[in-house]
């Protein structure tokens, strides 16, 4: 009876991270008008994940991560659409890229939380990670060589600059992360800056001499 009752609660968690993170997904795809519960739903994923690692193995803990990700990229991805295609460079003010990097930064915080508790999980989907960190780097850079998104970039570096860090340390610096993975993922991070040229060249109708955006970076997969 009482295996069952373990059962149970599994079961049970697992459907509630599932549901709770497919609304999370939800919420923040609307545009920002369910705020209230894109919070709620994700810190009800991080309270489900904390109560106890048995409780929770039949989680998917990087179906989790990958949601937090794609999260981040679309967020991102739509800031650079639309500061990209402005027929006039207006300049983009602080406070709207406060509005477009404070729920990356919510995504982000929640993503180490995830990868603290569970770094061996985690690492499956290290190379997503990487690639994560290092768009957030490139879009970063592109941001601060153009005038009319400058202001931008540096609020973009006080929001999310630490907490992509933190997202990096969580992975290396677990005592469940081997000496291997480290490596891996470190080699990831450090691209051959041709071979990261290619890449988005892929993604430009193989168009070698196109100028990258900001949008070609933030298309970039692992696959890719």
């Amino acid at each position: 009876e009482e295996g069952n009752t373990v059962c149970n609660l599994v079961s049970l968690i697992t459907l509630g991270v599932k549901s709770l993170s497919e609304l999370g997904m939800l919420a923040a795809r609307d545009g920002g008008n369910l705020v209230t519960i894109l919070n709620t739903s994700w810190k009800g994923v991080i309270t489900l994940l904390q109560i106890d690692k048995q409780m929770v193995s039949e989680v998917d803990i990087g179906e989790i991560i990958l949601k937090l990700i794609s999260l981040i990229k679309e967020s991102l991805r739509f800031a650079a659409e639309a500061w990209s295609s402005c027929s006039v460079k207006e300049n983009v003010s602080a406070t709207e890229a406060r509005r477009v990097f404070l729920p990356v930064k919510f995504y982000l915080i929640n993503a180490v939380k995830v990868v603290a508790l569970f770094p061996s999980q985690s690492s499956l989907v290290l190379k997503e990670i990487a690639l994560c960190v290092l768009m957030i780097s490139a879009f970063k850079v592109l941001l601060s060589q153009q005038t009319h998104v400058k202001s931008a970039g540096e609020v973009m570096t006080n929001l999310l600059e630490k907490t992509t860090v933190d997202l990096l340390i969580a992975l290396l610096n677990s005592g469940e992360t081997t000496r291997e993975l480290r490596l891996t993922l470190l080699d990831s991070l450090f691209v051959d800056a041709q071979c990261f040229s290619n890449q988005i060249s892929k993604k430009q109708s193989h168009d070698s001499q196109a100028k990258t955006t900001m949008v070609d970076i933030l298309s970039l997969s692992v696959e890719s």
